[in-house]
């Protein structure tokens, strides 16, 4: 018994002596280091990544200003237009504005802080309450998407770019100027969609929305708010 404790002890001597176990805890020493470091670092690239996330200034991506000027009206604001055809009048009334903005979800996916406006209003003709709604898309400013209520009680598609090209309907056309009935409207848009003529002016809204044969509606009178 007292020569295996002796060789023992003579073992540990000369692994001492030879400085294997302190190279064997300098080791782990040094590998226990080396996680931690990782691990801080993992830490620190978070900590920063959140950091910047918070500062980074939330944007509210704004819908087309020209379609603004053609179709968005306050509540309140009205407009009679006469048949022409029928020989009858009818008034187109708004009776609710809301702007708020919402979160589509773009191409590549959304960022928290990336916000579209979005529009709605409700609108009267004669006895039918329709909807008009538009919205921006998120990864660009000054766009605009969605449907407008017509005089017609039709709705028109409108999509348009952020360099004021109207993607849809196709065949929009800029006048500088168009007179009907005696009056000379500025800046009017024309859309044509499901064989219905539109003449929009900015900051008035339908003037005209004529289908062949139909009927043949033109602005007599208006208040509009914008």
């Amino acid at each position: 018994m007292m020569n295996k404790y002796y060789f023992a002890l003579l073992k540990k001597h000369h692994y001492e002596s030879t400085g294997f176990y302190k190279s064997t805890n300098v080791k782990t020493t040094n590998e226990r280091r080396y996680v931690m470091k990782r691990v801080n670092l993992f830490i620190a690239g978070i900590i920063l990544l959140f950091l910047c996330s918070a500062c980074r200034e939330e944007h509210t991506a704004p819908v087309n200003q020209l379609v603004k000027d053609l179709f968005c009206f306050q509540t309140g604001s009205e407009w009679t237009y006469c048949d022409s055809i029928s020989h009858s009048t009818q008034k187109m009334i708004v009776t609710n504005y809301d702007l708020t903005r919402f979160a589509p979800k773009p191409l590549g996916g959304r960022k928290a802080y990336d916000w579209a406006e979005w529009i709605e209003m409700e609108i009267t003709v004669s006895d039918s309450k329709k909807t008009t709604r538009l919205n921006a898309d998120i990864d660009k400013d000054n766009t605009a998407n969605g449907y407008i209520f017509t005089p017609t009680r039709r709705h028109l598609n409108i999509r348009c770019d952020e360099n004021n090209n109207f993607i849809f309907p196709a065949s929009a056309t800029y006048l500088n100027t168009y007179t009907i009935n005696d009056l000379t409207y500025s800046d009017v848009y024309v859309f044509n969609e499901h064989g219905v003529t539109y003449y929009v002016s900015k900051h008035i809204g339908f003037i005209r929305c004529v289908k062949s044969g139909y009927f043949d509606l033109v602005l007599i009178d208006k208040n509009i708010l914008q």
